[in-house]
């Protein structure tokens, strides 16, 4: 600098020279290039006089010139080292007379200075002039007094080459005194730098040996309210080596004016008023020991108002290259170290600077340096970070962590290793990350996350270590190991953001209960039941947010759960493209009971399209199932998963919301059904259109799948059914039924409607023959039980089943049902023609209609059964026959053989009782019994009648009474009477019947509940009124009673009559009659 001062003035002074040494009438335009070439072996360098030169010598020497310009050294940026507008030197006349030079003044008008480091290391303000230049510099310098130097809108360029380093200073205005050209010097000026003004005041002493020069630097704002001041006290050397020792000092009353100005250095003035922190006073202070090999900054004390940090600073620039032979030296990498401490340190507040966007990341690249960073407490979103520590080193454009660690919120800590490069602005990591909290909730909630929906239980414990490679925009987390409460996570995940987020991950999950972390989401909460969401807090819509992203998952997970449904070892390959979802495959051991795979692909997830899904699932058994999904699997209808068994689903789905086409093939209760059709509007209120076969090899199963205790004595066959099936969720219907269930053909429609209670069925049914035999059970044919072992049965009261009825179907639907069938077979019975009708409704089934015919005749039934819940069952129902015939009635075996005749029966009857042995003991009605043109097999009344005459003795009458009662057949003409029943007991006190011999009235009882029959019959003969009637009783099991005969008072009269001695022989031959009746056991006639 000394040099520089001294050549610029050494011009000066030996033009004032010449001109004051010769006359001043000469022209000195005319000389401009000899003083041009004088200057130029004073510097070495070329000068060019562009403008004229002007000399008055009264009242006082004044020298001016236009257009003067200095060379620079060839290879420098800028042409001109010194280029000057104007030039005006006024010189004191009298000090000039006595030989000294005294210049009053000195302005430089608009002069530009362009200083600059070339490539090679040779700086531009270092002259080379001839060899007696320098003496006569000196003694110039020595004895030129400046009393004061203007510059007047100057402009200083500095350059280094070297360093890639280029700034300009511009509007500078100054005014420079000084003793001599070697000090002392005072200056105060002001200056624009890089657009912020500054004025400056300099005071230096007299240069001393060795080029040091005491100086004084104050730098402030001369505009700024409350800007503070830099100011620098020390030695500056300017020898051979520059170097500069001293203290520096910054301070200020308020933080703001200074940033702002830095900011507006940086090309990044502020926008808006900045931040209430930085209104805080500040004091910087070190001990500078800097030269062109070092700089160091040693004790250094920064403050800004209660934030306090210390430290050390050592830098090395890069070397110059040696002037001589123009090589850089070996060193070819600046260094430097940096170490400070601070108390505490608001980012918030400096974060705010930068307008919420992050400047470029760069590292130098020849720059080697240390540095060493520790933090007491930071803060930073509103928290506080404690123990910040960094240590780190840089090399070839690389920082290296050794560690960079700090107390995080939330009981947390972080930890990192590593490295960390620069590229297109953005820092390239490759370290290792260690994290770890006590309380996940607190730590995510101070980075912003929103966890308030998460329940309060989770996000406690966490932990994770990972190696991160990659930009912030291309990142990966290799050998990732991420603990959250009880859910481990291992693998990897890379994040590339390229205009659109996307991911990677490869990961293994052992556990994860979504329910437990997004209730608002899965719509159920930890427990399993369902979660409802607070008013106001709208559901999260997941498919916008996957739409947002990109994204590639390979994802194994030992223990899934999701809107309550239990996912056992779960594999996930699938990518997320544009909104476009790929399910290469998703395969699990146990989805809520069932396991396989779904593949397929969802073209767009926002509107839902495109729908292509095909799946393969399999269940042992449907119960976890139809918990986790009630109403599936048929719990809507009150069919639990254990009669479903084995179950699986196989087919594909295809379309959109609003139409999607199914092709499925279910397994089911050892069946198959095929449903193929379309389902739509599931987006609003879904409806369906299928077509569904319903196939099973064995139909007593299948409907033991609605009937679980129907177990029917025949063998049914398959069942084969097909039907069109549409409907909504609130209503079902079934059109075109057709097909066989086991040997009966059905035809019919139904509908369902589910929007009540309970379903209510509207079903009308056509069928073939239907043999109930096949499909009673035998429980139902309790009169079919052997007739031997029916006596013992009543008596341990095990005839009638106690088991209790299974009525909870009748309260799980409702409806109605009109049925037609060919005929109804029950053993040797057969309804024909059969018309049904019936309803159900809130557990009380009513057959409306029952008629067909019926053993030559018609039969008519009606009645009710109520189930109520808790409480007993109970029946009312009509029975009538009308015209039957007997012939084909004919029970066997039956108290009485009826082999021919024309019934007509009507019965009233009414029962209640939770079994069938409670139902018959409490069975009562009335009847009315009519039968014509009929007969009864087992006694023959007629032929009493036609031989009476001819038994003349008592023995013959014996033999023709017992003979009559114990076979052959009488003739009834006529039948009829009134039945009562009460309490499982058949009464009748008031049947007659008229057979072409006799006239019978019979009376009596049949007990069902004991199985026993107690009957009389009083047979009166036609053919001679005097004869009282005999008797014949049954008694006994109600299938093979005994019979009993009484003919006391027949008898009696008859020996009353025998008058002729030949009546008295036979009677005297034949013996007394016994005084009791005769009892003659009868067996039934045989069968015909």
């Amino acid at each position: 600098m000394k040099k520089l001062l001294i050549g610029i003035l050494a011009v000066l002074l030996l033009v004032v020279g010449a001109v004051l040494v010769i006359p001043s009438l000469i022209d000195w335009n005319a000389y401009k290039a000899e003083i041009a070439d004088r200057i130029g072996a004073a510097t070495g360098r070329a000068v060019t006089l562009d403008g004229n030169i002007d000399l008055a010598l009264l009242p006082r020497p004044t020298l001016s010139v236009s257009g003067a310009r200095l060379a620079n050294l060839p290879g420098a940026s800028e042409p001109d080292m010194v280029r000057l507008r104007k030039l005006d030197v006024r010189v004191a006349l009298m000090p000039l007379l006595r030989g000294r030079i005294q210049v009053q003044s000195v302005a430089l008008i608009e002069p530009v200075i362009a200083l600059e480091v070339l490539k090679d290391g040779r700086r531009n303000w270092e002259f080379a002039p001839t060899a007696n230049a320098p003496a006569q510099a000196n003694r110039f310098a020595e004895a030129v007094q400046l009393d004061q130097l203007t510059i007047q809108n100057g402009t200083i360029i500095y350059a280094d080459s070297t360093a890639g380093i280029r700034e300009r200073v511009e509007s500078v205005d100054a005014q420079v005194v000084a003793g001599s050209l070697v000090g002392p010097f005072q200056l105060q000026g002001a200056v624009l730098a890089r657009g912020v003004p500054l004025a400056v005041e300099l005071t230096a002493g007299r240069m001393g040996e060795g080029g040091a020069l005491p100086v004084r630097v104050s730098l402030r704002q001369p505009d700024a309210t409350g800007a503070g001041t830099l100011r620098f006290a020390g030695i500056v050397i300017t020898g051979t080596e520059f170097k500069l020792q001293g203290d520096l000092r910054a301070e200020g009353p308020d933080l703001r004016p200074a940033v702002a100005a830095m900011l507006k250095a940086a090309n990044d003035p502020p926008t808006a008023e900045l931040p209430a922190v930085l209104q805080q006073p500040y004091n910087f202070r070190t001990a500078v020991n800097a030269s062109m090999r070092t700089v160091e900054l040693n004790g250094i004390e920064i403050q800004v108002g209660d934030t306090r940090g210390t430290g050390n600073f050592k830098y090395l620039p890069t070397p110059a290259a040696d002037s001589a032979s123009g090589q850089a030296s070996v060193q070819s990498g600046s260094q430097g170290e940096l170490t400070l401490s601070f108390n505490r340190f608001d980012l918030d507040s400096w974060l705010a600077l930068a307008g919420g966007q992050a400047p470029a990341f760069r590292l130098p690249q020849t720059l080697q340096a240390k540095l060493t960073l520790g933090i007491d407490a930071l803060s930073y979103r509103g928290n506080i970070v404690r123990q910040a520590r960094l240590e780190s080193a840089l090399d070839k454009g690389v920082l290296t962590l050794r560690r960079l660690s700090a107390l995080l919120p939330g009981g947390g800590d972080v930890a990192l290793t590593g490295t960390v490069a620069s590229e297109r602005g953005l820092p390239v990591l490759d370290v290792g990350l260690d994290a770890n909290a006590d309380n996940l909730r607190a730590l995510l909630e101070w980075l912003g996350f929103a966890v308030d929906r998460v329940p309060a239980d989770r996000l406690r414990k966490f932990s994770m270590t990972a190696q991160v490679t990659g930009r912030p925009d291309n990142v990966q987390f290799a050998g990732l190991d991420l603990r959250v409460d009880t859910t481990r996570v291992t693998g990897g995940i890379a994040y590339v953001d390229r205009g659109r987020p996307g991911f990677g991950a490869r990961l293994e999950i052992d556990r994860l209960n979504l329910d437990a972390y997004a209730p608002d989401l899965t719509g159920h909460s930890d427990s399993g039941e369902p979660h409802v969401r607070p008013d106001g807090v709208p559901r999260p819509d997941l498919a916008s947010w996957l739409s947002g992203f990109d994204a590639n998952l390979n994802a194994d997970i030992a223990t899934l759960t999701v809107a309550g449904v239990p996912v056992q070892q779960a594999k996930l390959d699938g990518t997320l493209t544009n909104g476009r979802l790929t399910v290469r495959q998703f395969r699990t051991t146990d989805l809520a009971g069932m396991a396989g795979s779904v593949q397929g692909s969802v073209g767009k997830l926002q509107p839902l399209d495109d729908i292509e899904l095909t799946v393969d699932l399999k269940a042992a058994s449907l119960a976890q199932f139809q918990r986790t999904f009630p109403s599936v699997a048929g719990q809507r209808f009150g069919i639990p998963a254990d009669r479903l068994g084995e179950a699986t689903l196989q087919g594909r789905i295809a379309g959109d919301p609003e139409r999607l086409a199914i092709d499925l093939t279910a397994g089911v209760a050892g069946g198959t059904v095929q449903a193929g059709g379309t389902v739509s509007g599931l987006e609003a209120t879904p409806g369906y259109d299928l077509k569904v076969r319903t196939i099973h090899p064995d139909a007593a199963h299948f409907a033991q799948v609605f009937a679980p205790d129907w177990r029917p004595v025949g063998k049914l066959g398959g069942a084969d059914l097909y039907a069109e099936v549409s409907g909504s969720p609130s209503a079902l219907s079934i059109a075109a039924l057709q097909g066989m269930a086991g040997p009966v053909s059905i035809q019919g429609d139904a509908t369902v409607d589910l929007e009540k209670e309970r379903p209510v069925v509207d079903a009308r049914v056509q069928t073939g023959e239907i043999v109930l035999d096949q499909f009673l059970q035998a429980s139902s044919r309790a009169m079919m039980v052997p007739s031997l072992i029916q006596p013992a049965l009543a008596a341990e009261g095990l005839l009638w089943s106690d088991a209790p009825f299974r009525l909870d179907w009748m309260r799980s639907v409702d409806g109605r049902l009109a049925l037609t069938s060919r005929a109804v077979v029950l053993g040797d019975q057969r309804l024909s023609d059969t018309a049904a009708r019936a309803r159900l409704e809130n557990g009380e089934l009513t057959v409306e209609q029952l008629d067909g015919a019926s053993v030559g005749g018609q039969l008519g039934f009606s009645g009710k059964l109520s189930a109520p819940a808790g409480g007993v069952p109970a029946l009312t129902a009509k029975l009538s026959l009308v015209d039957a015939r007997l012939e084909l009635i004919r029970p066997k075996p039956a108290p009485l053989d009826l082999p021919e005749g024309i019934l007509n029966l009507d019965l009233d009857v009414i029962a209640q009782g939770g079994s069938q042995a409670e139902m018959i003991g409490s069975l009562g009605g009335t009847g009315t019994v009519r039968m014509r043109d009929g007969a009864v097999a087992g006694f023959d009344i007629d032929r009493v009648a036609s031989r009476l005459d001819q038994a003349d003795t008592q023995k013959e009458l014996n033999d023709l009474l017992a003979k009559s009662m114990a076979g052959g057949q009488t003739r009834i003409d006529r039948l009829e009477g009134t039945l009562r029943i009460d309490k499982g007991v058949v009464r009748t006190g008031d049947l007659k019947a008229t057979t072409p011999g006799a006239d019978v009235a019979a009376s009596g009882s049949a007990d069902l509940v004991n199985w026993n029959l107690d009957l009389a019959l009083g047979i009166q003969l036609i053919g001679d009124a005097d004869l009282p009637a005999f008797g014949l009783a049954f008694s006994g099991p109600l299938d093979r009673p005994q019979r009993t005969l009484d003919t006391t008072a027949f008898t009696g009269k008859l020996q009353q009559r025998s008058s002729s001695d030949a009546s008295r022989r036979r009677a005297a031959e034949a013996g007394p009659l016994p005084p009791d009746a005769v009892i003659v056991p009868v067996q039934p006639a045989p069968q015909r």
